[in-house]
């Protein structure tokens, strides 16, 4: 039995709208003429706030320093950067001066962490925090480097410079899936790629360099 009672007439697959611009679509029943451009979102979540929160003891201290979090993965829900390369950035972010910690579930966790440098600026959180407590250290690092997944529109949300990596293949494009926000990025190896553009499997984003993501956390 079907429960829907007004029949919506659009796409998201094939719309050139943000996935944020595509939600207010479902609230033309409601009187909604217009669909608002990001920087009028950008002003509607600019006052979105969190309650301050407990962090464990390691992560507490780390709040007086600087510090940027890497979130290597994404439970299948994006294409990723290799954790290679996420260790080759942590290492160039330590000599910078910055400690760096690394975040996502305990099962992600077990993929990366004997990877990860043994080095006391080098912090591995995950499975260690709520997610209550993860907004609370996105809220108060430096930056955020992540693909297409949930802490990296939580750091855009939070105004901390949050840097996405992608593929520009629709729709899992940045087009439709950056993060919102005033210090938002997105980084893509190759905006024309033809294997994308033509809908084929393609692991571009494991081109884009170490290097370029480290210089856009240091602008």
């Amino acid at each position: 039995m079907s429960t829907c009672t007004v029949r919506l007439d659009f796409t998201r697959k094939k719309s050139p709208l943000h996935e944020a611009q595509l939600n207010f679509e479902l609230l033309h029943p409601f009187g909604l003429t217009e669909i608002p451009s990001l920087e009028e979102i950008n002003r509607y979540t600019s006052e979105f706030v969190i309650e301050k929160q407990e962090l464990p003891k390691e992560f507490e201290a780390l709040l007086a320093e600087k510090y940027i979090i890497l979130h290597p993965k994404s439970q299948g829900s994006a294409r990723e950067w290799p954790i290679e390369k996420y260790i080759d950035l942590a290492e160039k972010l330590i000599v910078n001066g910055y400690e760096v910690v690394f975040t996502g579930t305990e099962a992600e966790g077990e993929l990366f962490r004997k990877k990860l440098p043994d080095h006391d600026k080098c912090h591995d959180s995950t499975g260690k925090l709520s997610i209550d407590q993860l907004i609370w250290l996105i809220k108060n690092a430096m930056g955020l480097v992540a693909c297409s997944t949930g802490p990296l529109h939580i750091a855009g949300f939070l105004n901390i410079k949050a840097v996405g990596l992608f593929s520009p293949r629709i729709p899992i494009h940045p087009g439709r899936w950056k993060p919102l926000g005033t210090h938002s990025t997105t980084l893509v190896f190759d905006p024309k790629c033809p294997k994308c553009k033509a809908k084929k499997d393609c692991g571009c984003i494991s081109d884009i360099s170490v290097e370029t993501v480290l210089q856009e956390i240091l602008k």
